[in-house]
């Protein structure tokens, strides 16, 4: 408690000397093992306490659920927690379903938020009662109020900052308490298989009597995932702003609960089968009553428990308390002063009634826990009336985060089939269980019914960080055959995939061929000890893959037909060598030490040399295709795999999955980071001066073969010697040109260390200096009028200035006038200069651009023009000056339809 107290003393100075988003959602900055942490601290709580008693009752069927909830959080972190980057000024569920239906639902959503808050954080702090007076006697009361009032104080004064750093300690204290505890009681029982040897209802899922029942309570809680999505849990998923970052946050965090949930159901199991020994007549309070038996001669030890449980509630409470407050303020009192005509609040006075409000609501669940005499708090069935409440929020909100287009009308009727369904069930005696889910069922169905006739048909938004757009579907055949025409021509597009993966993360394939050969390829085969037969079908399978390595290493002389499909074969090779045969080698081999370092070690090395994504398709594919192969020709895995290794192949298990988990959360170094910014940058700016100036040569020699080609049909000496030199000079434009292009592809990859030494050369050239905006537009509006066939409209009521690169900003403008006289077949274009907003906007009437485009537009090397003439970096040019700027470019666009339009929207509000 006093390491909580000067952690939130700690976030408490850096929390009030910044903004309401560094108090609300730490700056969105935190690291990815602090979120991994602060997540599992908030989900992992008072229920987990009471998980070894459902294990006490149900034995592994209590596994059942607890893999659900696994599930549940890969889905979420799959499918859902991703698209929250896209809404980075919100700060609460009511701030998303304000965005998406209006501010009556964002009162709505805050009130119901708070109502389930203030049931689980009253719950908690009743238990942290019931656990001071069962190990050490203490009043419950008295604990209720002492630690109350502590857990309020801190939660109000560091705000986000305190939470999440004071989550990693509580956390550390939940693994400690649960690992000494399952240890201790194994320890006392006879060791783990004695747990093994415990009644058959016990051991059994499926054959379980309570199965069915402990499914509905999984469909009921689990299924549609309440407590996943509660105020602070979506505040954790708003602090990351990375996708990568969000995955991996919730990926690691599943693993970690999947080892939680082991612990628990062994002691549950654990303390029915030595019930009569450690003298456990009860299952209520079954944790501390079992800790109380195993350490309560041992001072210290209890003691270190008893801070554990208490550390486990904490985590659970002080998240409650802060999200409840926050949402009070931000979803509630701001915008019903502001309502009133009240101005927005300052900063400072935001933060200050924000903490009154967390100290407000504590001091009410802290009344509500020590006069409960009735149990209403810690009856789940009251908790799941708020839980019905709860739902009619959810549903709406996960389509809005998923990316279908809202409209209240949709809220409205799914709010009324929900209500109006429930009524009918309940008037029918079905129980709570029973019409929970039909009833979410029909409201959800109602919804999206309603959303197709508003829309006529299903209306998406494709998002990215830059870009939003709109797109409708009208299910049809024409449609449905495109659809899976795109996907049956899916395999098409690899090549373009791979590419970018291999620009994006270089490798060196020389070294790696090199590697393979020699230390890997050829050694593995010297030291297999096997017959005959078995080392030439290793010397079969080994070849292959040097077969595979030669081809990378005479990468150079590819004909240029085939050079497009080198990072295929180089994907292609890092499968074949690593994982798949791999596997086959570590199956063929006798399952040596020296053959299974070999199979782990390819693995690591291909988890260094690709992403987590390709490392995942990778691995499953090569070990799927090894193993299931060996299984169908030789009907069976060879038996020594199972016998006299099984430490060892549990040991490679374990070392395949941390891999796995370094790959989704391995970061960058600081160093890189810049480096590689700074490269990017600097690559956009050399590619793109280097694409007009290949296209100049070409032009040029265009020009010079054009102008002397009626010298060729004179008969005097001067004129067939000046066609001839002036043919010569042409034709060296033109393949000088045309090998720059050629050579391009190559030096995409070698160029970074160039990149370190022209950066200076490059950027330095461009100072930052305050430019004109209207002087900008001017500049680049007349630099383009030759080559674009539109009069360019420019409205400015007032001008403003802001700090670019002045050299080059107006070619920024420049290259969006010429997309959009060029792609977007505008027939007016407008250049609109918004002083208050501090922005620079480039309207067009034109086409638009697709939805399936829009998010990529701004990605180097992407282009949808077929050839070599568009090496896709104009955009990207444009993004690149903008960030060195310090602002940024933004694209919203309407396609295909009646009223198309596309605005490039260039930022300058935040310098």
């Amino acid at each position: 408690i006093v390491s909580n107290l000067a952690i939130g003393a700690w976030a408490h100075r850096k929390a009030t000397a910044g903004s309401f988003e560094d108090y609300a959602l730490a700056s969105r900055n935190l690291p990815t093992g602090v979120l991994v942490m602060t997540l599992l601290g908030t989900f992992v709580g008072g229920g987990n306490l009471l998980d070894p008693e459902w294990a006490y009752k149900h034995g592994f069927l209590q596994g059942l659920g607890n893999i659900s909830y696994i599930i549940v959080f890969i889905l979420v972190g799959t499918f859902l927690a991703p698209s929250l980057v896209y809404f980075n000024d919100c700060y609460t569920i009511g701030d998303l379903m304000k965005r998406f239906y209006g501010s009556i639902a964002q009162l709505f959503s805050s009130l119901i938020g708070i109502l389930i808050s203030l049931f689980i954080i009253s719950s908690q702090i009743q238990t942290i009662g019931k656990v001071s007076n069962v190990i050490f006697e203490i009043d419950p009361s008295l604990a209720i109020f002492i630690f109350g009032i502590i857990i309020v104080i801190y939660s109000a004064w560091g705000g986000m900052r305190a939470i999440t750093y004071t989550d990693v300690l509580q956390l550390m204290m939940c693994f400690f308490v649960l690992t000494l505890i399952c240890g201790m009681l194994i320890q006392r029982i006879g060791g783990i298989q004695e747990i093994l040897n415990a009644p058959p209802k016990k051991l059994s899922i499926l054959s379980n009597p309570n199965f069915y029942f402990k499914l509905k309570i999984i469909s009921f809680w689990v299924i549609f995932p309440t407590f996943l999505l509660t105020p602070p849990i979506f505040q954790r998923m708003l602090i990351t702003q990375d996708k990568r970052k969000v995955r991996s946050l919730w990926y690691v965090s599943a693993f970690f609960y999947a080892v939680i949930s082991i612990y628990t159901v062994l002691i549950g199991i654990g303390s029915y089968v030595g019930r009569e020994e450690l003298g456990l007549d009860t299952r209520i309070n079954l944790l501390p009553r079992l800790a109380k038996s195993l350490f309560g001669e041992q001072g210290l030890a209890i003691s270190f428990v008893f801070v554990g449980m208490i550390a486990i509630l904490i985590s659970t409470i002080d998240s409650f308390f802060h999200a409840m407050g926050v949402s009070i303020m931000h979803d509630l009192v701001d915008p019903i002063a502001q309502f009133f005509g009240k101005k927005s609040l300052k900063v400072e006075k935001k933060l200050l009634y924000t903490k009154f409000a967390i100290i407000s609501v504590g001091c009410l669940c802290i009344a509500m826990a020590l006069w409960d005499s009735s149990g209403l708090l810690t009856n789940l069935k009251y908790y799941s009336y708020a839980v019905f409440l709860y739902a009619i929020v959810l549903v709406p909100l996960i389509f809005g985060i998923l990316g279908f287009k809202t409209d209240q009308v949709s809220l409205i009727t799914c709010c009324i089939t929900y209500a109006i369904s429930i009524f009918i069930f309940y008037s029918l005696g079905w129980g709570k269980d029973s019409y929970f889910l039909p009833s979410i069922f029909l409201a959800t169905l109602t919804y999206f019914i309603t959303h197709i006739y508003i829309n006529k048909g299903i209306a998406t938004l494709t998002r990215s960080k830059l870009t939003v757009a709109e797109r409708l579907w009208i299910p049809s055949w024409e449609g449905t055959m495109k659809q899976l025409h795109s996907w049956l021509t899916a395999p098409l597009r690899l090549p373009a995939i791979a590419d970018r993966k291999i620009v994006t993360t270089p490798t060196q394939s020389l070294a790696f061929s090199l590697v393979m050969i020699f230390l890997y390829m050829v050694g593995s085969i010297t030291v297999v000890d096997a017959s005959n037969e078995a080392l030439y079908r290793m010397a079969a399978i080994r070849g292959i893959g040097i077969t595979l390595c030669v081809g990378l290493m005479l990468e150079g002389i590819w004909s240029k037909g085939l050079k497009p499909y080198f990072p295929m074969y180089w994907f292609f090779t890092l499968w074949y060598c690593l994982s798949f045969a791999g596997s086959l080698t570590f199956l063929q081999s006798q399952q040596g030490a020296m053959s299974i370092a070999l199979w782990v070690g390819g693995f690591i090395l291909l988890a260094i040399i690709v992403d987590s994504v390709t490392f995942s398709v990778l691995v499953t594919s090569g070990l799927a295709l090894a193993f299931g192969g060996w299984r169908i020709v030789y009907g069976g895995l060879p038996e020594d795999i199972w016998q006299g290794n099984k430490m060892i192949i549990a040991v490679v298990i374990v070392v395949i999955l941390i891999v796995g988990i370094l790959l989704f959360s391995r970061r960058r170094e600081e160093y890189n980071i810049k480096r590689f910014e700074w490269n990017r940058i600097a690559a956009g700016i050399l590619a793109h001066d280097l694409r007009g100036t290949v296209q100049m040569l070409g032009g040029s020699g265009n020009t010079l073969q054009n102008a002397f080609k009626e010298g060729e049909e004179m008969n005097n000496k001067e004129g067939k010697e000046g066609y001839h030199l002036s043919k010569g000079r042409s034709l060296f434009l033109k393949n000088l040109s045309q090998h720059m292009v050629d050579k391009a592809y190559f030096a995409r990859r070698d160029i970074a260390s160039f990149l370190d030494f022209m950066q200076s050369q490059i950027l330095g050239k461009f100072e930052q200096a305050e430019m004109s905006m209207k002087q900008a537009a001017k500049e680049a509006t007349h630099k383009v009028s030759t080559q674009i066939s539109k009069k360019v409209k420019i409205t400015c009521p007032q001008d403003f200035t802001a700090k670019t690169l002045t050299g080059i900003f107006p070619n920024v403008i420049g290259n969006l006038l010429k997309n959009a006289s060029t792609h977007g077949n505008a027939q007016a274009i407008e250049i609109i200069i918004d002083s208050k907003k501090r922005t620079l906007t480039i309207h067009d009437d034109g086409k638009g651009i697709p939805s399936d485009v829009l998010p990529h537009i701004f990605d180097l090397h992407y282009s949808t023009t077929k050839g070599k003439e568009n090496s896709g970096t104009g955009l990207a040019f444009v993004r690149m000056v903008m960030e060195a700027s310090g602002g940024k470019v933004s694209c919203y666009s309407k396609h295909g339809t009646k009223g198309s339009f596309t605005d490039f929207v260039l930022d300058f509000s935040k310098r």
